[in-house]
């Protein structure tokens, strides 16, 4: 009987799934190369991988909070995936960052797959792991993958749509759904803890949500309200979780000014006078076929609803359900989009969560290819096949380049561990065994690599300098620094009392302590400045020991 069940069970798979399965098999193994490369000797892939696993270790030490233990302006659970995962795998070891990047990259790919395959668009579910990992595979690599929130927003949001497909495509039971839209929600308002841009995703979805639930009134469904009112609770729930930890904390003006103030009134100053167009074109100039594609892509995926209205009288919103999934996609792809150009700085990482989004259109373009031909079952199942094997054969060969440039960066002496690190030795030389130091710069990597804590809660001493990271990077100004920022900085090397600071402002486009002159006066009085010296890739430092010692008196 059990054997009758399964049988009749399999019977049941769309023909169409039996492809899509070994599409992500084989998109998941291809991707698992470059990430278990990265973790065979595990160090910062992304520059600001230094930075937030380092924030995130002094948060373990401390109250886990972000904002309040250690200062920066991403997203608190940036900082809290960070933590969770070193302290999980290993205090001070990059293999911990490295295990979350898997983590994130492998739910990012399935998650993807999940929401096709919610919306029965196998096809489309197969193309889009493919496609995801094919550009990954091309893409600028340490933010491909290296771990920001980006990376971390990514997988929520993504999976934010596959909850919100399985509760309006497949759930029957109105607990179900409500159960399922409420979780999405939450996994939305996660996103966008982790990366404040990813904001604006709960919108596609809450329109999709919207429409299910005003066909659902149009039928004569009682309690149709439940399922928009089920993802706003839902989104809210975290935010508010959020906000009141911090309020108990008596920090929630701590958290509102680097979460959003921080971010609107000094992060985007530079760019507050710019005109968009002078800040596109530069982007334009390097990325006008993918935008291209892009932007046909949706206008595709949008018109073919506007011709589904014009052919039809009935209810907008019922149409607007019933092609809800390929127009949530579409315009996830938009507002992600919008979301990466809002700094107007354009760094690679910004544009990590257009992927999926544009895989899965994508996608979803080759499958509505396929089914527009009304032949019979073998032929769809043929031209399917034909479609993956194709877009497997292009992932593979950009995956075997990406190796072949890998191992042959490997070869050259990059990519090849964190140790030995002639500044970690310098450091165990000149302090105290396992004594906080402090870096001035944007070189918190070597917190991690040294296992040392850091000695102040700025990792990176941007908001202290008043420089604030662009494509010029403006000069050093007091409207750029963030409130009490400098006397907060004092006031916690007054109280750890590091035996060396690093003045290392290579990364700081040369703006070093010196600077600042409140804290060039402190390290006159308490440290000695000592010969510069170099770190294992060449980064140049120069030491302040603290008074009291043989070479410092």
């Amino acid at each position: 009987m059990a054997l009758r069940r399964a049988r009749d069970a399999l019977r049941r798979v769309a023909p169409a799934a039996w492809l899509s399965v070994p599409a992500l098999v084989a998109a998941v193994a291809l991707l698992w190369t470059p990430l278990s490369f990265f973790s065979r000797n595990p160090s910062p892939v992304s520059f600001d991988d230094g930075y937030t696993v380092a924030l995130a270790e002094r948060i373990i030490d401390r109250s886990w909070l972000p904002y309040v233990d250690g200062c920066s302006h991403r997203g608190p659970l940036l900082y809290w995936a960070h933590a969770i995962s070193q302290y999980t795998f290993g205090r001070f070891e990059w293999s911990s960052a490295r295990h979350l990047a898997n983590v994130l990259a492998l739910a990012t790919v399935a998650s993807t797959w999940v929401a096709a395959a919610a919306a029965r668009r196998w096809v489309a579910g197969g193309v889009a792991a493919l496609i995801y990992v094919w550009v990954s595979c091309v893409y600028e690599v340490s933010a491909a993958f290296g771990v920001g929130g980006e990376h971390v927003s990514t997988p929520l949001t993504v999976g934010a749509l596959a909850l919100t497909s399985v509760a309006l495509l497949r759930a029957s039971r109105l607990r179900s759904r409500v159960a399922l839209l409420a979780a999405a929600g939450c996994l939305a308002a996660l996103g966008a803890l982790a990366k404040q841009t990813a904001l604006v995703s709960i919108a596609p979805l809450g329109l999709w949500t919207l429409s299910a639930s005003l066909a659902q009134r149009k039928a004569g469904q009682t309690r149709w309200w439940l399922l928009a009112l089920a993802l706003v609770l839902g989104f809210a729930l975290p935010f508010a979780v959020v906000v009141l930890r911090y309020a108990l904390a008596k920090n929630l003006g701590t958290f509102w000014y680097w979460y959003y103030v921080y971010n609107a009134e000094v992060y985007m100053a530079p760019h507050r006078n710019d005109s968009l167009r002078t800040a596109f074109d530069p982007l334009f100039d390097h990325r006008n076929f993918a935008m291209l594609a892009l932007a046909i892509a949706v206008v595709s995926a949008v018109c073919s609803r506007i011709a589904a209205f014009g052919k039809s009288t009935r209810n907008l919103a019922l149409l607007y359900a019933e092609g809800g999934f390929e127009l949530t996609v579409a315009l996830l792809c938009v507002v992600t989009m919008v979301g990466a150009l809002a700094p107007m700085r354009f760094f690679y990482h910004y544009f990590v969560p257009l992927f999926p989004f544009a895989a899965l259109l994508a996608g979803l373009g080759v499958e509505r290819a396929l089914a527009r031909a009304d032949g019979p079952r073998w032929a769809f199942f043929t031209a399917s096949a034909v479609a993956l094997v194709c877009v497997f054969g292009m992932t593979l060969y950009a995956h075997d380049r990406l190796m072949r440039g890998l191992r042959e960066s490997r070869s050259k002496g990059s990519w090849s561990g964190v140790h030995p690190e002639p500044i970690c030795q310098y450091l165990d030389e000149s302090s105290r065994p396992g004594a906080p130091f402090f870096v001035w710069g944007f070189d918190g990597d070597l917190y991690v690599t040294c296992r040392r804590a850091p000695a102040t809660r700025f990792i990176y001493l941007t908001m202290v300098a008043g420089v604030i990271p662009d494509r010029t990077w403006q000069a050093p100004s007091t409207a750029a620094v963030a409130p009490h920022a400098r006397e907060q900085l004092l006031a916690d090397l007054t109280e750890t009392r590091p035996d060396v600071v690093l003045d290392m402002p290579g990364h700081l486009k040369g703006v070093s302590l010196t600077t600042v002159p409140e804290l060039l006066g402190h390290m006159k009085e308490h440290y000695c400045e000592m010969p510069a010296i170099r770190a294992k890739d060449g980064r140049a430092a120069t030491p302040w020991l603290r008074r009291g010692t043989a070479r410092c008196p």
